[in-house]
């Protein structure tokens, strides 16, 4: 049996090792097109995106989307491929202004677990054991970015590419985590979802209201960023309504994720804000609780309307900028023992 084992270890480590090699090429290819518009362009300012999430921060327990990792790249305005600006200023409503296109690209990682860490047998009543590795493609087109009477807005299209199954080394990764940090482990793995291809496309819009922040007493500004979402793929099928409010000094010109404003010169301010939000999704279908799609899993009845509340703090000088949040998530499944919560932090660096 334990021979089994390892020879099933194996094969999902070779299988890993071959997803990752098929994503890096990919992520390789759009950054070397990249990089040869750069040479054209001259310096820019590139920005780093990276982020960790875990539930121990802020929940106390590792439970249900138990831990995250999030690396993106950034590319600057005006160093884009002659093809990205072309599917960028294809998406209706239509944007005639062309240096208002990015593009970024990375790397996500997602561990899924029961409540129950002890349980070698699949827990009906709870969610089932996922990993989900995958590249992330992004276009972001910025719109009245310098326009004081017209509402700011961002149009960001998304492709997720990538795995869900024991190719995503969530198994492995938990296990070092948890051998790391002398934590219980997990022993119910062997049940989670099986391997399959992952694909999602997603299409956002988000304002900010109002073009300037409004100032109040002592120097403290406040704007309202809204968003609307729809995502469509095997992974996750959903729309989304969202809001969120910033009150802070010196609020940074961006739409709530720190990336979107002008770099920083020698002479900003030092800007920190408090923020908070809530995001009301109707899900179609997710697969970390509908199982797998095209065979027999483990899947509990997930609740179609949820809530994701963010909440937090900003910061920011020069060319760095963290946040440290915590995230409410309503009960996603019916028998769920209360809410869930997780704490992220993020750090983004230009360079």
């Amino acid at each position: 049996m334990a021979e089994e084992q390892q020879a099933h270890r194996g094969a999902r480590l070779q299988l890993s090792r071959l997803v990752a090699g098929a994503l890096a090429a990919a992520l390789l290819s759009v950054a070397s097109s990249a990089g040869a518009e750069a040479e054209k362009e001259g310096d820019r300012v590139w920005r780093v995106d990276f982020a960790i999430d875990n539930d121990v921060i802020f929940g106390g327990e590792d439970r249900h989307y138990t831990n995250g990792l999030h690396l993106d790249v950034v590319v600057p305005e005006g160093v884009v491929p002659g093809w990205v600006a072309t599917l960028a200023h294809a998406l209706p409503p239509w944007n005639d202004d062309p240096e208002d296109v990015r593009f970024a690209f990375g790397f996500h990682h997602e561990m899924y677990t029961p409540e129950d860490s002890r349980a070698r047998e699949v827990v009906p009543d709870d969610r089932p054991y996922a990993g989900y590795l995958h590249s992330r493609f992004s276009i972001y087109r910025n719109r009245h970015r310098d326009d004081e009477e017209a509402i700011p807005f961002l149009d960001t299209l998304e492709l997720d590419i990538g795995v869900v199954g024991p190719a995503s080394i969530a198994e492995e990764g938990q296990d070092l985590l948890h051998i790391l940090t002398d934590s219980p482990m997990f022993k119910g793995w062997d049940n989670q979802l099986d391997n399959e291809f992952a694909l999602v496309l997603r299409r956002a819009r988000s304002w900010r209201v109002p073009g300037r922040p409004f100032t109040l007493a002592g120097g403290l500004e406040t704007d309202v960023i809204a968003n609307v979402t729809a995502e469509a793929g095997n992974v996750k099928t959903a729309a989304t309504a969202a809001g969120l409010v910033r009150i802070g000094w010196a609020l940074p010109a961006d739409f709530g994720k720190g990336r979107f404003a002008r770099p920083d010169g020698p002479d900003s301010p030092m800007r920190f804000y408090l923020f908070a939000g809530a995001n009301v999704s109707a899900v179609v279908r997710d697969i970390f609780l509908d199982g797998n799609t095209f065979e027999d899993s483990h899947d509990v009845d997930k609740k179609t309307l949820v809530i994701h509340a963010p909440m937090g703090l900003g910061f920011e000088y020069g060319r760095f900028k963290s946040q440290l949040m915590a995230f409410y998530n309503s009960k996603e499944f019916e028998g769920q023992d209360g809410p869930d919560w997780y704490g992220r932090w993020s750090i983004i660096i230009d360079y």
